[in-house]
């Protein structure tokens, strides 16, 4: 029975030495890990999981070199493991690895390998200290000592320091030179030497002395006055007690500065002292002393501005009362462990924050690091109030986006500035676009290729009350598709490789403005889906986002492709067609408006001209007649191509046209070409009159063209399709 007990008071003791080394594994501030021989993860503590950003499940089975950077991952293969393997340990191995969101840190990996019992490796255990921070801080320590040196060598005072018993400690190279001292003197320790030859060159050293002996009866005090020297030379004496915490008197500094060609009063030295004061206060940052217990010891005016806090009433209250969680945390991690006069100072993580005083947070970068005074170690705290600075970054987003924008207009700009057109074809579309645009209906704009439908969109946005915001404008043809759906809803930081920031889409741009999708039969299927989404209930996410985003856009889309045809092959979402389609406009095509192509031909002519420093008058009547017998198939655009051609190679004041009209595409020569609609409207006609005018059913028009019959049956009454008596005998 004894033997019972015992066993299980052994069994006992293993469960708690487990219990408490896994406890240890766990809440250690260092990231430890174990892998398989294959290098799979076994085991991650919580420490590597709070660093890097991910869940445990997301991690274990995972192989330990995939969060790895490239290079370190090379390293690793090539030398790394094999050192690892071959001495069965590694020690502050340097390795770069990558976190969740992609932020690459520096940590120093020791490891060491379990082997069974014919040697071979059956595990390894490895640490990780990241080491990120320190070496930031240390570069930024190194560069603020040789700043603090430079600008003591480089100052134009004469510098002495003394310790409490008036022995001389310190002094720069402007005070040898002031004051013509030996080089020898200095370097032997004559300080009495020294005090001799300072006074034999004064005008009234008995009354330097009494001033010296009464500045040192009253040790704290600081002073200021006028030395004479028998030369003639006149310096500005300062003298300031250098004093530490709980008032320790660490000695005296001695400024020293010849004012002989600057005589300067003493009032004017205190307006420069107020002047310099202000400009330090104005660039310092909050700087705030902790004790052990991690109390308020020193609050700077900067700290006051920054927390709305006097100093007086935040000595003596404990850090956590300005301290967020996370920033709480972080400083209980920097005093837990080991001790804390050996630990680095260190940065904050991106993303803290700090309360002030009306309880408000604030967002914040800063350091923390630590000192020992009078063997009790403090920590300092600097940070300071980031908010400005990234609103500032958030506006310069926006104006970037803004400047975006107006260079989009002035693009698009070069093109057709004014619609041009006195047909009844042209009037009834303005017509239609007057009424259209003093609404906020969206409007599907329908026509062949360079009929100007941007621009006829541009036209609804600025008769519209949206005028005085944007009109952002997307090419759903000419983005990879890939990009779409980042360019219209935008994208987070890290939402995929290459999303280094977080972007604006044309949404968002256009919010309380218009937003024109030129080209709109191209856009994919799956993205058809979320445009439908915002046209509806006007909100989306961003790529990668949660957040739900609501704007108030008007949408105005083109295409020149026939989007019932495209619905009828599924390659057309048939309800996000009928909410584009509900105002439609149609550009006519230029073979439809002759009479507007002399207005054209014109505007066009006095452009080119100016632009080109030309001066033309008129155009010839042949050339008008030409123009006009022509059937423009690439319509505006190719007719403003070609009379920007002729201006260039015209040499008088009349517009020629060279080889004109041309041999392959116009005049007699030239079949008349047929518009798709005529095409279409005699297909079916002939279909219809083939199957006795039956639209649906097995035997049905609709069958054979492979369409719906409501499909069909619209498609008829907007081509003006109809069964005339002939046909119903």
């Amino acid at each position: 029975m004894g033997e019972i007990d015992s066993n299980h008071d052994e069994d006992d003791a293993l469960s708690i030495s487990d219990r408490f080394y896994r406890a240890v594994y766990d809440l250690t501030p260092v990231m430890m890990h174990s892998m398989s021989a294959k290098g799979v993860l076994v085991h991650v503590n919580d420490y590597w999981l709070q660093v890097m950003g991910y869940k445990r499940e997301e991690v274990i089975g995972r192989h330990g070199p995939d969060f790895l950077t490239e290079a370190s991952r090379e390293y690793a293969r090539r030398i790394g493991i094999p050192k690892t393997l071959e001495q069965g340990y590694v020690r502050d191995d340097p390795i770069q690895m990558v976190k969740r969101n992609g932020e690459v840190i520096d940590v120093l990996v020791s490891a060491v390998i379990e082997r069974g019992q014919q040697g071979e490796p059956i595990r390894s255990y490895a640490t990780m200290v990241d080491v990120t921070g320190q070496r930031r801080v240390t570069a930024e320590l190194q560069f603020r000592n040789a700043i603090l040196k430079t600008q003591q060598e480089m100052s134009l005072d004469g510098i002495l320091v003394v310790d409490p018993e008036k022995r001389i400690v310190s002094h720069n190279d402007r005070f040898v030179q002031m004051w013509g001292l030996p080089q020898e003197v200095l370097a032997s320790g004559q300080d009495e030497r020294a005090v001799e030859h300072v006074l034999d060159q004064l005008e009234h050293p008995e009354e330097f002395l009494a001033r010296v002996a009464e500045l040192y009866e009253r040790p704290m005090d600081s002073s200021f006055d006028e030395i004479h020297l028998k030369d003639g030379r006149i310096f500005d004496r300062y003298s300031s007690p250098m004093v530490g915490e709980g008032d320790c008197l660490y000695g005296r500094v001695w400024y020293f500065r010849d004012i002989t060609r600057r005589r300067t009063a003493e009032s004017a030295v205190r307006d420069s002292e107020v002047r310099l004061k202000k400009l330090l206060d104005s660039a310092m940052d909050a700087i705030i002393t902790i004790d052990g217990q991690r109390v308020v010891q020193l609050f700077n005016g900067a700290a006051e501005q920054t927390f709305g806090c006097a100093a007086e009433q935040a000595m003596g209250l404990p850090f956590s009362r300005f301290a967020s969680d996370s920033l709480a945390a972080i400083l209980n991690d920097y005093y837990g462990g080991s001790d804390l006069a050996a630990k680095d100072a260190l940065w904050f993580p991106p993303g803290q924050t700090a309360m002030r005083a009306d309880g408000s947070s604030f967002p914040i970068e800063g350091t923390l690091s630590q000192f020992v005074a009078h063997g009790e170690t403090f920590c300092t705290i600097i940070l300071r109030d980031v908010n400005e600075r990234l609103k500032a970054e958030e506006q310069l987003r926006e104006l970037r986006f803004e400047k975006q924008l107006l260079e989009e207009e002035r693009d698009a700009a070069v093109g057709f500035e004014e619609i041009i057109g006195v047909s009844p074809t042209m009037r009834k579309v303005l017509s239609q676009l007057q009424k259209v645009a003093a609404t906020d209906a969206t409007v599907l704009i329908l026509g062949e290729t360079g009929t100007g439908k941007e621009l006829l969109a541009r036209a609804i946005h600025r008769k519209s009350n949206r005028a005085d915001h944007a009109l952002v404008s997307v090419n759903c043809a000419a983005l990879p598709t890939g990009l779409i759906e980042s360019e219209l809803f935008g994208h987070e930081k890290g939402a995929f490789t290459g999303a280094l920031s977080r972007k604006i889409g044309r949404f968002e741009m256009a919010d309380r403005g218009s937003l024109f999708l030129d080209e709109i039969g191209d856009l994919p299927l799956d993205l058809q889906a979320k445009l439908l989404r915002v046209l509806q209930e006007g909100e989306f996410e961003r790529l990668g986002g949660t957040e739900t985003i609501r704007v108030d856009v008007r949408v105005i889309a083109a295409t020149h492709r026939d989007l019932e045809h495209l619905v009828a092959e599924e390659k057309f979402r048939e309800d996000l067609y009928y909410r584009l389609n509900v105002v439609p406009l149609e550009a006519p095509p230029l073979r439809d408006r002759p009479g507007d192509v002399p207005l054209l031909a014109n505007y066009f002519a006095m452009h080119f001209a100016a632009k080109a420093g030309k001066r033309i008058q008129s155009i010839a009547r042949d050339t008008v007649h030409s123009l006009t017998s022509y059937s423009w198939p690439g319509n505006v655009r190719e007719l403003q191509n070609v009379i920007e051609r002729a201006v260039i190679l015209s040499e008088g004041e009349e517009l020629e046209l060279a080889q004109w009209p041309p041999s392959k595409l116009g005049g007699a020569e030239r079949p008349k070409l047929k518009r798709l609609e005529d095409v279409e409207r005699g297909h079916i006609l002939s279909v219809l009159k083939q199957t006795e005018w039956r639209v649906s059913g097995e035997r049905g028009a609709a069958r054979i063209l492979g369409l719906k019959p409501t499909t069909l049956q619209s498609r008829m009454k907007k081509l003006g399709i109809e069964r005339d008596a002939q046909d119903s005998d």
